[in-house]
């Protein structure tokens, strides 16, 4: 029978030390590599919403869809505006305002079919925008906006 002396012990106890200390730091990298919020980041929440909307649209009345990016805006991961032509064959043209209609971006398009775009580098900042669909034929359109966002918690 061994005995253990009084150096074993404290070894013994280091080493539940390590392991405890190590199993701690797996936690925090499987907690990093799976995307969990980890104490230095859990002041920002990543968030997803979808704007919907079915309407006319002609030559002489455009499609107009607004939204709003919170002032807690930290990040925009995605904008993607999705349309499908439900009756008719326009010619669509698609405008993205950052101040809510009193300027555009350049032409984003011409769409003569159902389409799906990217507009993320459009928007840049937090508030009021309004996406504007022109065409040049009568239509009826189904609009998706799909946002993905960082915000920071309060």
């Amino acid at each position: 029978m061994t005995t253990m002396t009084k150096e074993d012990i404290k070894e013994i106890k280091k080493l539940q030390e390590r392991m405890l200390t190590t199993e701690k730091n797996i936690v925090e990298i499987n907690d990093k590599l799976n995307g969990r919020l980890i104490p230095e980041y859990d002041k920002i929440i990543r968030t997803f919403f979808s704007v919907n909307n079915r309407e006319a649209v002609t030559s002489e009345a455009p499609f107009y869809v607004y939204f709003n990016l919170p002032s807690e805006l930290a990040k925009i991961v995605y904008i993607r505006v999705i349309c499908n032509i439900i009756s008719g064959t326009p010619s669509l043209d698609l405008y993205v305002s950052e101040n809510d209609g009193f300027q555009y971006s350049s032409l984003i398009g011409p769409f003569t079919a159902d389409f799906s775009t990217d507009i993320t580098g459009n928007i840049t900042k937090s508030g009021d925008k309004l996406l504007k669909i022109e065409s040049d034929a009568n239509a009826t359109l189904d609009i998706q906006v799909l946002i993905k966002i960082d915000i920071k918690a309060r």
